[in-house]
């Protein structure tokens, strides 16, 4: 299928745009973007750019109806996507996700409400007014975790120890909600996974399964991922136990096109799914399928925000993507940045001549300063590792960290504390 002509826009941040442009450029297609601001390293690899406000719904109508745009391409940011719906349906512009979808399974208490309907076991909640009691939730039941219903990034997320914290919790959590709700559920302490779907003209693939493990090291705010292990060791429990239920669920809601992960909890023998995306996840894993692979997810989402479908010739790449990753014993590995200003960066040079380390990708610079904490604006880099066991994983990974040192303009030691133990 031709898409040689095509315009595409693409609206997202700077990690994945080199392998956007290489593909679009390989394949003949006009790259837009769009965005408040666009850096020269975007602008150089783009065929247009435009300072707009996406989230302004006349604003990016009248772009895409004026550029003859023939697909769209969002990465990240969850009121970005909100509006792309809004105004794609609008214009009769198929995107991969509608309305429906979004409403009733991104949103975290929509989503959670959707898998009792499934039978699929939740994470318990609470429900609280926004006019906060104590007696609403007894002091056994402490700690618990407070979370923006609508939110990204691991942002607005608290957890916490006491009456008087949830308080706090639920103004900082409304902050972050596009619709001031917010969720308050047990705080788990088990293994993780993370679960990604591809969807392909109704047909539903399982792309990846992955073992997640979240740095606690910071008190009373959300975890964030330190890294992803592949395969994962709880790929029999949930294709036994979670998928024939998910799977029925996701066809009920009449998923044709696009990508879709779940972050879950491995509690004991049951998988408690407790965070939908209806987007690539900020790990950015396709690199990893596609070192494996030599199939990108990335690529077959440009391909089926143009034509409506993932595979342009009579292969059916999905199908060579297998979840137990051929045997083969990977990382998405990241190391996470304390507040403060970076001011000096040392081992990256020796990181990258590592001959475990594939592929490096670095995301904050001398002279950024980290605000947000825990949030993903704490990733520094991301480095992906392929070794011979999970033992070997677990040695590269603390090789790595104490090789790269990140200091503060008052020299002080930036890098976060990562006790990390994979095995």
């Amino acid at each position: 299928m031709e898409l040689k002509g095509k315009r595409l826009l693409y609206i997202g941040g700077s990690a994945s745009i080199n392998d956007i442009a290489y593909y679009t450029k390989s394949h003949g297609i006009k790259l837009l973007v769009a965005g408040k601001f666009i850096s020269q390293d975007i602008r150089s690899l783009t065929d247009e750019q435009y300072i707009i406000d996406v989230c302004d719904r006349e604003c990016l109508r009248k772009l895409l109806v004026e550029r003859a745009v023939d697909g769209i391409l969002v990465i990240g940011n969850e009121d970005i996507i909100t509006s792309v719906i809004d105004v794609a349906e609008s214009i009769g512009l198929d995107f991969y996700v509608k309305r429906d979808q979004w409403n009733e399974l991104q949103d975290k208490k929509n989503f959670k409400k959707n898998c009792i309907k499934y039978g699929i076991p939740i994470v318990e909640t609470y429900e609280l007014t926004s006019d906060f009691d104590s007696d609403q939730i007894p002091q056994s039941v402490y700690p618990v975790i407070l979370k923006p219903a609508d939110s990204c990034g691991s942002k607005g997320i608290s957890i916490c120890n006491s009456g008087d914290e949830l308080k706090q919790a639920i103004q900082k959590a409304k902050l972050y909600s596009r619709t001031n709700r917010f969720l308050c559920e047990k705080y788990m302490d088990c293994p993780e996974i993370t679960i990604k779907y591809l969807f392909d003209r109704g047909n539903i693939y399982v792309w990846e399964i992955n073992d997640r493990f979240v740095n606690r090291e910071q008190k009373n705010v959300g975890a964030i991922a330190d890294c992803t292990i592949y395969p994962s060791k709880h790929v029999k429990l949930y294709f036994e136990t979670m998928h024939p239920k998910m799977i029925k669920m996701l066809k009920d809601f009449n998923f044709y096109n696009g990508t879709m992960f779940i972050q879950a909890f491995v509690d004991g023998e049951v998988i408690r799914p407790y965070d939908p995306g209806i987007r690539f996840s900020g790990g950015l894993s396709y690199f990893i399928t596609k070192h494996v692979f030599d199939v990108n997810p990335l690529e077959l989402m440009i391909n089926t925000s143009l034509v409506g479908r993932m595979c342009l010739g009579d292969e059916n790449l999905i199908e060579r993507i297998s979840v137990d990753m051929n045997g083969r014993f990977l990382a998405n590995y990241s190391i996470l940045a304390k507040r403060g200003t970076i001011a000096e960066i040392e081992g990256l040079d020796r990181v990258a001549k590592m001959p475990e380390v594939f592929r490096m990708l670095q995301l904050l610079h001398v002279g950024d300063e980290v605000k947000m904490i825990g949030t993903l604006q704490q990733v520094f880099a991301r480095f992906h590792i392929e070794a011979k066991s999970r033992e070997e994983l677990n040695r590269v990974m603390n090789e790595v960290y104490n090789t790269i040192q990140l200091k503060g303009i008052d020299g002080e030691n930036m890098k976060l504390c990562q006790k990390i133990s994979i095995l």
